[in-house]
């Protein structure tokens, strides 16, 4: 069989300590292209593929991700739910 023409692409699952990092850096060296940033961090994280439409969207919203607290639990994190039933949740966590 022949090789397909297109590879699938894997999805990034970038935390939220690396939204930080990538905001601080586009803060740090301002004026830089996204495509040098996108590069920097594929450099640096060689295991992940952050695309190019990913770094205007994570900056786009550079002050959620610039206040976040990175703890442990954060740090892991890549999905950001709500939670169905809000008075479930606080009943359940005292």
């Amino acid at each position: 069989m022949s090789e397909p023409l297109f590879k699938k692409q894997k999805r990034a699952a970038v935390n939220d300590a690396l939204c930080k990092e990538i905001c601080q850096y586009s803060k740090n060296y301002y004026g830089t292209k996204h495509d040098d940033i996108v590069a920097y961090f594929n450099h640096k994280y060689p295991e992940l593929h952050i695309s190019r439409p990913t770094v205007p969207k994570i900056i786009k919203e550079h002050a959620k991700w610039l206040n976040i607290e990175i703890d442990e639990i954060s740090e892991r994190s890549i999905q950001h739910k709500s939670v169905k039933f809000p008075l479930l949740d606080q009943a359940l966590s005292y």
